[in-house]
């Protein structure tokens, strides 16, 4: 209905050697299709069959990485894609969400990556959060149009959750961090293990695959 969601935002990959999908990057093709299907969860909780209507834009960049996008009527969706051999160093993927200055937000804010994602959800305004505030997902923020948009991640398999962070005192951009690869684990009781040693990367994954889904739900 003309109404702002969110300002244009950034998001890019950076790899190992330096590589940096997103950044200054050539359109090779692009094609859309129509998806009109039911999904029947393992598990059902709220639905039994989940209907998935929407339709999709796939954008193929040089240099073997594209992007996939999602609209549906009440939200939207995107994930990287690759296709490169052998395997990859993921060193961050970077998410810069952009908001107003009337925008709010239900912040689960967590004080480290060590978590079990239950938190309360202070209501905050989105510029008055701290550059060390960060929050689990999903994080829903309530815009001064009267929309609301709640952001989360799916299909998460082989990588790093993501959180996100405030940027400082009257901004307003949510900035992804990921916790570091475990390279070293301890065992703190029966349901907490403790990273010892991180690694300077937040995946090493297969090379051709498809990344998580990044998720606004509208």
């Amino acid at each position: 209905n003309n109404k702002q969601v969110i300002a244009p935002s950034q998001i890019w990959m950076e790899l190992d050697q330096q590589r940096v999908l997103g950044r200054d990057a050539s359109v090779r093709s692009t094609s859309t299709r129509s998806i009109n299907e039911k999904l029947v969860p393992v598990t059902p909780e709220k639905r039994k069959v989940v209907p998935n209507v929407c339709n999709e834009l796939t954008i193929l960049f040089e240099h073997d990485f594209g992007l996939k996008v999602r609209a549906y009527d009440d939200g939207a969706a995107y994930r990287f894609f690759t296709s490169l051999p052998g395997e990859v160093t993921v060193k961050h993927e970077e998410v810069a969400l952009t908001f107003s200055p009337s925008d709010s937000t239900y912040f689960p804010k967590e004080t480290s990556f060590l978590s079990h994602s239950e938190r309360s959800y202070p209501h905050l305004a989105v510029a008055q959060l701290a550059d060390t505030d960060m929050c689990c997902l999903p994080v829903l923020v309530v815009k001064g149009n009267g929309i609301k948009v709640a952001f989360t991640e799916a299909d998460l398999l082989d990588y790093a959750g993501m959180y996100l962070k405030g940027t400082g005192p009257g901004k307003t951009v949510l900035r992804s961090v990921f916790p570091p690869y475990p390279l070293e684990e301890e065992a703190v009781n029966d349901r907490t293990v403790r990273v010892k040693k991180g690694a300077d990367y937040i995946a090493r994954t297969k090379g051709t695959r498809e990344f998580p889904w990044r998720v606004f739900l509208i």
